[in-house]
């Protein structure tokens, strides 16, 4: 677990499903996220199980003054595009994502959950931290900026079946 002065970043547990299905099920979070639009409970409650719950990369965003879930944010294996090239080979990466319920957006929840994940991450012995974000999304892109990465490659992505364009930063470790 991982704490800020607002949050903790803690791993799932079974009772915050409704909170991350109120995530995969907006269509407007999916837009800028990445992952599956989960519409039935059914299909959201596999996809948690299967992919939130016990995930050691995955944590949820909470905030410590009530215990809301506000978020999902992972450091995960580098991405597949990343992953490829030859000049990130010798270091060990770490891919971060987040995505924050838009009732919480603009308040700054965000960009300090991902401070704190970036810092563990360089704690544990990561030589680069990535992120990537989905043409205008401008929101990411400036958070991204805020934690200091820096422009690394562009390529297309399917996701939901469109392709989209992705810019990828990357932050060093110090």
């Amino acid at each position: 677990m991982l704490e800020t002065e607002r949050l903790l970043l803690r791993p799932f547990a079974e009772a915050d499903f409704p909170a991350w299905r109120r995530i995969f099920a907006d269509p407007a979070v999916i837009r800028t996220y990445g992952g599956g639009l989960y519409r039935e409970e059914a299909e959201a409650r596999e996809k948690f199980l299967a992919h939130a719950l016990g995930n050691p990369k995955k944590y949820a965003i909470v905030r410590k003054e009530d215990g809301e879930v506000l978020g999902e944010i992972n450091a995960a294996d580098p991405n597949p595009w990343v992953a490829a090239q030859a000049d990130l080979k010798p270091f060990r990466g770490v891919s971060l994502s987040f995505a924050v319920l838009p009732a919480f957006q603009g308040r700054g929840y965000a960009s300090e959950a991902a401070a704190a994940l970036v810092d563990f991450c360089f704690a544990s012995g990561a030589d680069y931290v990535n992120a990537g974000y989905f043409a205008g999304n401008l929101p990411s892109q400036k958070l991204q900026e805020k934690l200091g990465m820096t422009y690394y490659g562009a390529h297309t992505y399917t996701r939901n079946g469109e392709t989209v364009d992705v810019t990828e930063n990357i932050l060093w470790r110090k």
